[in-house]
């Protein structure tokens, strides 16, 4: 289901390299809006919009709901990012120790009971528990 309203509205550019944007979601009628605050930067020609409270590049399906000029850009610069976030997780689960290895099993045999079989999603990797 899509957003049943999304707004933005530019809410500060006191400082002329960073503008500020308010970007309000509600998911259904009969919910409360719910206030988020944005940037941009002129280090991205002001097409990126970004969470202030994380970096993260706004989500395609709040995108889709509001007529922004640089969507291209915004796929691009998401697509990098979570390109990013996957190759670090992948070097870190590469990079774990036996200790930790251990520690993640233990918390797999807690959640889903011994002899389970848990796949990785994202690394394709099973473990027989």
């Amino acid at each position: 289901m899509p957003y049943h309203n999304v707004t933005i509205k530019l809410v500060s550019d006191a400082d002329p390299s960073r503008l500020l944007w308010d970007i309000s979601t509600q998911y259904t009628k009969h919910c409360a809006a719910y206030p988020g605050e944005a940037y941009t930067t002129e280090a991205d020609d002001f097409k990126i919009l970004r969470w202030t409270s994380n970096d993260a590049v706004i989500p395609e399906d709040i995108m889709d709901a509001i007529t922004w000029p640089h969507k291209d850009a915004m796929n691009k610069a998401r697509d990098e990012q979570i390109r990013v976030s996957l190759d670090s997780y992948f070097k870190a689960q590469a990079e774990r120790t036996p200790e930790q290895i251990a520690e993640e099993e233990y918390e797999m045999r807690a959640a889903f009971g011994e002899g389970a079989k848990v796949v990785n999603v994202l690394t394709g990797k099973s473990t027989q528990l």
